[in-house]
């Protein structure tokens, strides 16, 4: 019987080095930083942080008419989007014919569903006593 323990057929001995798994000293990853230019340390410098801007929340009246401009044009295009989802909830096929395309046979399926819930909810509605007209 042989033994085959500890020797693979399969790749190239290299990728089983120890090499390729090693960890590095932090002076190693300092050197390395310094011929490379690369950030390893994985924290950003001072120097290319944003500078911090107070929350325009807290202070309103600081606010100048460009940024009051722009906060209403957010929260109008917020409230376009709102409504354009709840659309979307309503309507699975309109996802498809806005993008120009063909409804899947799934969306149509569910919309002929949602319909027919719809109008059964309606029947059952209607005949409730002191339903007003």
């Amino acid at each position: 019987m042989s033994s085959t323990q500890g020797h693979s057929n399969v790749g190239f001995r290299g990728v089983y080095e120890s090499q390729n798994q090693r960890h590095y000293t932090q002076e190693e990853m300092d050197e390395m930083a310094k011929h490379t230019g690369e950030n390893v340390r994985g924290f950003m410098p001072s120097m290319l942080l944003p500078t911090l801007v107070p929350d325009p929340e807290s202070h309103p009246e600081q606010l100048t008419q460009s940024q009051q401009r722009a906060r209403r044009r957010n929260s109008t295009g917020s409230r376009q989007k709102r409504k354009q989802a709840e659309s979307l909830k309503k309507d699975p096929t309109l996802a498809a014919t806005l993008h120009g395309n063909a409804p899947a046979k799934g969306a149509i399926i569910d919309k002929e569903l949602q319909e027919e819930d719809e109008a059964a909810l309606r029947r059952k509605s209607d005949s409730l006593p002191g339903k007003k007209y």
